[in-house]
């Protein structure tokens, strides 16, 4: 079941956002203060928040994410300078393109680590004599 939160939050019991951000999906036509309690709420219960924006009243919840991405055409600097990325082409596909990359790099990253450390330390020193140290160099 997919929930959309439309209305000014401020007067809701905590208990009740809480049990609301379980099955949250979009929050829309909010206030800056919603966003960013929303977000202060989302990071509490250990969720990873993303947040886009674009104008100077979401800088606050844009900052406070584990992710902002800004706007790079319709953008204010504020949100720009809040923002851990800024989409230059102001397009969401971009947003699906940049995470996929993101994963690929992180993933070769995390392969590379795994097989640094899991190779012995003598084989590291045997197998400088093949890659052209001064060791294994003839006159």
């Amino acid at each position: 079941m997919a929930t959309c939160l439309t209305a000014a939050a401020d007067g809701t019991c905590p208990q009740l956002l809480q049990d609301l951000t379980a099955a949250l999906q979009v929050m829309a036509r909010s206030s800056p203060t919603d966003k960013y309690n929303l977000v202060k709420l989302l990071k509490k219960t250990g969720d990873v928040v993303a947040v886009t924006g674009d104008g100077t009243n979401d800088a606050p919840a844009l900052k406070e994410s584990d992710v902002g991405l800004a706007m790079g055409i319709a953008g204010t600097e504020v949100a720009k300078e809040a923002a851990d990325i800024v989409i230059m082409d102001d397009n969401f596909s971009s947003i699906v393109k940049s995470v996929l990359w993101g994963r690929s790099v992180f993933a070769n990253l995390r392969k590379f680590l795994q097989a640094r450390t899991c190779i012995p330390e003598s084989c590291r020193y045997y197998g400088s004599f093949c890659t052209g140290s001064e060791c294994c160099k003839h006159d």
